[in-house]
């Protein structure tokens, strides 16, 4: 039996804009020794319907990423957009993982 995929749902972006954007974006936390930069210089477009794995050691800023991404932890600089609307703004509140479940289901 052949297997296609199903076509991606549009949510308020044009076919041709990521579904995810990350744009060199970062996190430092302030700890009492000092800065600690967790993520640095992140960038990421994810199309619709990509499947799309973050690898890396322990400790190197896969779960903060993931956190930014979903509008559950403040980028210290940079932009996440899912759809085109910033990340950060919109918040878990407006839906944000249910936009990026659509986007990229799986």
């Amino acid at each position: 039996m052949l297997m296609t995929p199903a076509p991606a749902i549009e949510v308020g972006a044009s076919a041709a804009e990521p579904a995810i954007r990350v744009s060199n974006v970062g996190k430092t936390f302030m700890t009492r020794d000092g800065p600690l930069e967790a993520v640095r210089d992140a960038s990421l477009h994810v199309g619709r319907g990509e499947f799309v794995a973050i690898l890396g050691p322990s400790g190197c800023g896969k779960s903060t990423l993931m956190l930014m991404c979903a509008g559950l932890e403040k980028p210290s600089r940079g932009q996440i957009a899912i759809d085109g609307e910033r990340c950060w703004r919109r918040g878990l509140a407006t839906g944000i993982m249910s936009r990026i479940r659509r986007c990229c289901p799986g």
